[in-house]
């Protein structure tokens, strides 16, 4: 699978003006997982603060150098 073949999808959550974001669906969201890939400029987050009850989050990065 290449992440970057296909269509791109507008984004499931709000995005501030002036934001920019690309998003894609690899894995629909289950009861366990989910996986979405998100390109990003520089110096943006995915969304505004966020937190889930009961479930975890994992970032891989396919490119650039992320802060935490």
């Amino acid at each position: 699978m290449n992440v970057y073949d296909g269509e791109w999808e507008s984004s499931p959550y709000p995005t501030p003006p002036g934001w920019e974001q690309r998003t894609k669906t690899l894995l629909p969201r289950g009861r366990g997982l989910g996986l979405r890939l998100y390109v990003l400029p520089p110096g943006q987050t995915q969304v505004a603060y966020h937190f889930h009850h009961g479930n975890e989050e994992a970032v891989l990065v396919l490119q650039g150098r992320p802060t935490l």
